[in-house]
Order: C-alpha cells, then sequence, then structure tokens
C-alpha cells in the first residue's frame, strides 16, 4: 500500500466507494448533502490527509487535525475506507502506527466519534490505544461514542 496526500480524485474516489458503515457515519453527522460536505471539509480545511492506494487506486484516507485554535494540542483524528481495504490490513495497521507516531510529536490527545454500528473500526482502534466512553465536559451523541488516546510520552501533560 502506497502512501499519498489528497487530492480531489481521490478523495472523490473514496468517497463514492465508501464501506457501508463508513456510509452510516457520514450521514449520521452530515446528513442528506454528507458527500459534499465531507469532500468541501476534507479538500478546504488545511491539514494533512493521507491517502492509501493500492496499484494507483484509493483504499483508504485518514488524518488529524486541530479543531480549536486556543488547544492546538488536541486532534481530531478520522479515517474513511471503501470495502478493499480488507484486502490491506496488516499493511495498514503499520502505516497508521507509523502515523501515530507523528501525530504523537504535534498532538497531546486525539479524538473522535464513532457509529455505535461501526464494531470494525472500534477493532481497529482499541489495539492502537484509543479508549471508548464518556469525558467529562465532552457532549453525547446519539448513537454514537467517543473514543480518544493520550499521548503518554508528552511529560507534565497527564
Amino acid at each position: 500500500m502506497n502512501k499519498v496526500n489528497k487530492n480531489e480524485k481521490d478523495v472523490r474516489y473514496i468517497l463514492n466507494h465508501l464501506r457501508q458503515p463508513d456510509k452510516i457515519e457520514c450521514m449520521a453527522l452530515k446528513g442528506e448533502n454528507w458527500k459534499e460536505e465531507v469532500f468541501n471539509e476534507i479538500i478546504n480545511t488545511d491539514f494533512e490527509c493521507l491517502i492509501g492506494e493500492d496499484d494507483n487506486i484509493p483504499v483508504c484516507m485518514g488524518g488529524v487535525w486541530s479543531t480549536d485554535e486556543n488547544n492546538p494540542d488536541i486532534g481530531c483524528i478520522w479515517f474513511l475506507s471503501t470495502d478493499e481495504v480488507v484486502k490491506h490490513k496488516i499493511s495498514l495497521l503499520k502505516h497508521i502506527k507509523r502515523e501515530l507516531k507523528n501525530y504523537d510529536n504535534k498532538y497531546f490527545m486525539s479524538y473522535n466519534y464513532i457509529h455505535d454500528s461501526n464494531l470494525e473500526a472500534r477493532k481497529w482502534l482499541e489495539p492502537l490505544g484509543f479508549v471508548f466512553g464518556n469525558m467529562k465536559g465532552i457532549p453525547k451523541r446519539e448513537n454514537q461514542t467517543f473514543f480518544y488516546r493520550i499521548n503518554q510520552s508528552m511529560k507534565g501533560l497527564n
């Protein structure tokens, strides 16, 4: 699996071939026009979005961006994929672990919500150090569970 930077063609391809659990999650968050809203958010937000591809066909994309300028060391992490991602589990896990090390240089905490039906993604997140459940001060969302990962290497912040 190769890693490339975000581009309109690959982002559109992935959104048009999204795994059903990811599609359900996007629809729940963005509503009827989810595809265009997610596309615009990815393309128009200044952050590193990485795309995994196999034989020049995009399979997955993800990244982290700071959503709060007052807390730039807290990042919203996300990942979307096509059904083809299952063919690349081992390679993908290696890439994700490497990217998480890079993110650890920038973010004290990475977080997001996952739709309760997205059990496959949860299986990936737990071994990578993400914790699921409520956190004081974080709003609850219907049919979604909050997850986060604290960067243990940032001394003095834990």
